[in-house]
C-alpha cells in the first residue's frame, strides 16, 4: 500500500503562539546538539593539547544518554500523542526530562557516577509512564504496528540497565543496556515502521505485517536482552539477528528510497548501519570499538539528526525542504561521514590517533551546525508556507 507523499508531511504549519507542549521537538532536538558538542569538545581540546583530558565514561554517556537520549525524548514527547490521539505531555514532565540530560551531563563531568545515572532514571522512568498511560488510552483507530511494543520494551531495559549497573558483578552488563540496548530497541521498533514511510511514503506495517501479532516481537526481545548477559561472537549473533528480522525485514530495508531528497537516502544509510555494525562484530568481536562506532555514529547519530530534520520539516510546514538534493543536510551527512571514518582510523591507524581524533571531533561538531542550519528556522516556530 503506497500513501501519498504530501498526505505523510504536509501537517498544520507551526505558529508562534502555539504552546510548546504540542512542539516539544523544538526544546528537545536543539538541546541534543548542543549536548553533543560538548560530549565531543573535550576530545577535540585534548587532541589539540588544548587543555581537555581523555574522559572515556563522560564521553561515552553524554554521547548516548545526552544527545541522542534528548533526540529520543523529543521524539516521544512528539510522536506518541500524535499516534494515539492523546494528550500532549505537560510542561513538567518535558521541563524535568530537558533537565536531566543537562544534570547527568554535569554530574558526569565531576565523577559523580551514581548521581549522573539517577538523572538517566528520572528520565526514563517519565518516559515510561508518559508512554503507557497514552498507549492505555489509545483512541487512534487504526491497527498498531507490532514493533511499536519495542518502545516500552527500551525504556524497561534502560532502566533495568540502571539499576544493573549499580551492582559490582554487573555493571559492565548494565552498561551494555543503557549504552547500546537502549537505543538499539528504539531504532528496531520504530526504524521498523517510520523508514518504509520516510523513505518510500509506504504505509507502516500494520498489525497482520510481515511478522503478525505482538507476541514474536516479545520474543526477540527476550533474546536481544538476553544477548547481553552472553559475551563474543554469540551475543553479537544474536542481535544482528534480531535486527535483521525486526528492522531488515519489516521495513524491507533492501528496498531504496523512492522519494526525492538527500535526507531520505540518509534514512536509509543510517538505517542500514545497525545491521552493518553488528555484522562486523560477529565477523570479528575483537573489532568491538569499531563495529560499535558504526552503530554509535552510523545508525544512532546520523538517524538522530535526519529524522529530526524531518519531524521538523514536516510538522514545521516545510514538507518540501525533504526533497531538497543539497543544501545543509547533505553537509550533515558528509560531516557524519567523516566523523565515522575518522573515528574507524583511530583504531587502525593508532600511529595517528590524535590527529583523527580531531577530524571525528571536527566532522561531528561540523554535522550538528548544518543540522542547526537546516532546521533553526523552523525550530523558532516560524509559520509555514
Amino acid at each position: 500500500m503506497r500513501v501519498p507523499l504530501k498526505a505523510l508531511e504536509a501537517v498544520e504549519p507551526a505558529r508562534r503562539d502555539e504552546p510548546l507542549v504540542t512542539q516539544p521537538y523544538r526544546l528537545f532536538f536543539p538541546l541534543g546538539v548542543l549536548l553533543g558538542w560538548l560530549g565531543v569538545g573535550q576530545w577535540l581540546l585534548f587532541s589539540l593539547q588544548l587543555g581537555g583530558s581523555y574522559r572515556v565514561a563522560f564521553h561515552a554517556m553524554v554521547q548516548v544518554q545526552g544527545f541522542i537520549g534528548a533526540f529520543v525524548a523529543g521524539f516521544l514527547f512528539t510522536f506518541i500523542p500524535r499516534r494515539t490521539m492523546g494528550r500532549a505531555p505537560a510542561a513538567w514532565q518535558l521541563w524535568l526530562c530537558a533537565a536531566c540530560p543537562v544534570g547527568l551531563t554535569v554530574f558526569a563531568w565531576l565523577e559523580r557516577w551514581a548521581l549522573a545515572q539517577s538523572c538517566w532514571l528520572v528520565e526514563l522512568l517519565v518516559l515510561a509512564q508518559f508512554v503507557v498511560s497514552r498507549a492505555r488510552a489509545n483512541r487512534n483507530p487504526r491497527p498498531t504496528p507490532p514493533t511499536l511494543v519495542w518502545i516500552p520494551l527500551a525504556l524497561a531495559m534502560g532502566i533495568l540497565g540502571s539499576v544493573v549497573a549499580a551492582l559490582p558483578t554487573l555493571h559492565a552488563i548494565g552498561k551494555s543496556l543503557v549504552l547500546e540496548g537502549v537505543v538499539t530497541s528504539l531504532v528496531m521498533g520504530i526504524g521498523a515502521m517510520l523508514v518504509p514511510v520516510i523513505t518510500r511514503a509506504e504505509a507502516p506495517p500494520q498489525q497482520q505485517g510481515a511478522l503478525g501479532p505482538r507476541w514474536p516481537q516479545a520474543v526477540l526481545a527476550v533474546a536481544f536482552v538476553a544477548s547481553f548477559f552472553s559475551e563474543g561472537r554469540p551475543a553479537y549473533g544474536i542481535r544482528l539477528a534480531v535486527a535483521l528480522t525486526v528492522l531488515v525485514a519489516t521495513a524491507r530495508l533492501w528496498k531504496p528510497p523512492t522519494g526525492p531528497g538527500v535526507n531520505r537516502w540518509l534514512v536509509w544509510l543510517a538505517a542500514w548501519c545497525l545491521p552493518l555494525g553488528y555484522g562486523l562484530l560477529t565477523v570479528d568481536p575483537s573489532l568491538r570499538v569499531a563495529g560499535l562506532h558504526v552503530i554509535f555514529l552510523g545508525a544512532f547519530g546520523l538517524l538522530a539528526l535526519c529524522v529530526g530534520h524531518h519531524v521538523v520539516a514536516a510538522h514545521g510546514g516545510r514538507p518540501e525542504l525533504l526533497g531538497a538534493r543539497t543544501g545543509p543536510m547533505l553537509w550533515v551527512g558528509l560531516s557524519m561521514a567523516t566523523a565515522l571514518g575518522a573515528r574507524l582510523a583511530m583504531s587502525f591507524d593508532p600511529a595517528r590517533y590524535l590527529g583523527w581524533m580531531t577530524v571525528a571531533a571536527v566532522a561531528f561538531i561540523a554535522a550538528g551546525a548544518a543540522w542547526l542550519l537546516a532546521s533553526a528556522p523552523l525550530l523558532r516556530g516560524s509559520p509555514g508556507r
